[in-house]
């Protein structure tokens, strides 16, 4: 048995650009929570978009802004958009603001054409017990935290067997760049909308 994935980084966000802007300020968090697509990030995805020759049975995306407005853009084209899950295990290792998510009652205003039912609580990203959507912000800037190793790699064996529970063989994953390179145990990170054909066996 075995369900043919592809892998998709999310296109260029707003914290990517002022990595890039700013290489001497690597070690800075510009706090850009839940950072979005910055213009390039756009023309990425809008390029992808004219492209993109996948068919997937369904469409797998992370609850990150980033990620779904990557999707919104990269499959407008399609005439039927296959089957969105938005799945909170499969949302990048938190290390700055851009990782810490939108609670979902604010998701689903921003998306309304999305379906949240996997999301089961507001604060559905890794988070202290006392944060809520009134102070998620503040917390962080007062008391910031991040997901280790150990958390992601339950993330992603959690993720596998959920693939290994679906029927469909294909699946389009829309995600993040230390998501994919633990989940592939690579040595690089996908590119910005780099495409990344693989096969999960099971």
């Amino acid at each position: 048995m075995s369900t043919q994935l592809y892998l998709i980084r999310h296109a260029e966000s707003t914290h990517n650009r002022f990595r890039t802007d700013y290489p001497e300020r690597l070690d800075e968090d510009p706090f850009f929570f839940d950072a979005g697509l910055s213009p390039l990030g756009v023309e990425q995805a809008t390029k992808l978009s004219k492209t993109l020759d996948i068919h997937p049975e369904l469409i797998v995306v992370s609850p990150l802004l980033r990620a779904l407005d990557t999707l919104n853009i990269i499959f407008s084209h399609y005439e039927k958009m296959p089957p969105v899950i938005v799945l909170p295990i499969v949302s990048e290792a938190i290390d700055n603001a851009c990782d810490i998510g939108t609670p979902t009652s604010m998701l689903k205003e921003l998306h309304p054409d999305f379906n949240f039912e996997h999301l089961e609580e507001e604060i559905w990203f890794y988070a202290p017990d006392n944060v809520t959507a009134l102070n998620y912000k503040d917390e962080f800037l007062a008391h910031r935290w991040s997901e280790d190793h150990d958390i992601m790699h339950q993330k992603i064996d959690s993720f596998k067997e959920w693939i290994k529970q679906r029927k469909e063989k294909s699946i389009a994953v829309i995600g993040h760049s230390m998501y994919f390179k633990i989940f592939l145990n690579a040595e690089e990170k996908l590119a910005n909308c780099e495409v990344f054909p693989y096969t999960l066996q099971h």
